[in-house]
């Protein structure tokens, strides 16, 4: 009985490869995304057989398809595997939430591990694609801690500055951009806007609040504070004085996210700071 199982799953896997490998590289784009999203699907079934080469490496490669379809179910396929990996502890550093996180996950298995050095580079390829959709898909992919870890110093700053030099047309790749220097850029507590997103996902309560309901006030008021700083810190070093006025994207952006920008009588201590010779809310 074990010798057919193992002959059975021998023909099986035959099959696949037969039928699979060759509509990966079919004309027709239809076809091509139909067999990115059935081998996404094989992967989440089988990890074991499927996560050996060529299946992954062949969905890096549809990562340059010329369909823009196919390329954004490669970059949501890909972007999977790594979605489990536990969200490493905050550092009070740059590229807070990239070091490595501490519970084995896919992405952190092999032949995965090894493949993100790969992946990373290419998703910030595809965070200039001209299809917007894909551009946004990437940085929403790069997101994910263990992606934003295998980034090079130079395309880690590439993706920041999307933030503010994305045009209207990407405004979904300006958002997406925020939010990872949000989550990887800034030291804690950050802007709260990736906090607020996760929250609102989370429980759907008032989380993302701005000093509504009975949560703590002093916090929140001093958390919104180091925010506002923060913001302006990051703007002093990558937006030059031409360009300033393009920090209206990036407010547009987190606006509705970030709840330090809705904070107005945090906004006005900070303004007011010094007047009176008390430094009172300091």
């Amino acid at each position: 009985a074990r010798c057919s199982a193992e002959a059975l799953e021998a023909h099986a896997a035959a099959l696949v490869r037969a039928l699979l490998l060759p509509r990966l590289r079919d004309a027709s784009p239809a076809l091509r995304w139909l067999a990115v999203e059935a081998l996404g699907r094989l992967v989440e079934e089988d990890e074991e057989v499927y996560s050996a080469s060529p299946w992954p490496e062949r969905v890096l490669h549809m990562l340059r398809d010329p369909s823009p379809d196919v390329r954004l179910a490669a970059i949501e396929v890909a972007a999977a595997w790594y979605a489990d990996a536990a969200a490493p502890p905050a550092a009070p550093a740059r590229r807070r939430g990239v070091a490595a996180a501490a519970a084995a996950s896919r992405g952190e298995r092999e032949p995965f591990a090894k493949l993100a050095g790969h992946l990373a580079p290419l998703l910030a390829e595809r965070a200039r694609d001209i299809e917007p959709r894909v551009a946004a898909a990437a940085v929403r992919a790069l997101r994910l801690p263990l992606l934003a870890s295998r980034l090079s110093d130079a395309s880690f700053a590439a993706i920041v500055e999307l933030c503010l030099g994305a045009s209207d047309a990407y405004a979904g790749l300006r958002e997406e951009a925020a939010l990872f220097m949000d989550e990887h850029l800034l030291v804690e507590p950050g802007l709260g806007a990736a906090r607020a997103d996760a929250a609102a996902r989370g429980s759907g309560a008032g989380a993302a609040g701005g000093g509504g309901g009975g949560g703590d006030v002093v916090g929140g008021h001093f958390d919104a504070e180091q925010g506002l700083v923060l913001l302006a810190n990051f703007l002093a070093h990558y937006a030059q004085p031409s360009r300033l006025p393009l920090a209206g994207r990036l407010v547009a952006s987190l606006w509705g996210r970030a709840p330090c920008l809705t904070r107005w009588t945090t906004m006005a201590d900070l303004c007011l700071l010094g007047e009176g010779g008390g430094g009172g809310s300091a």
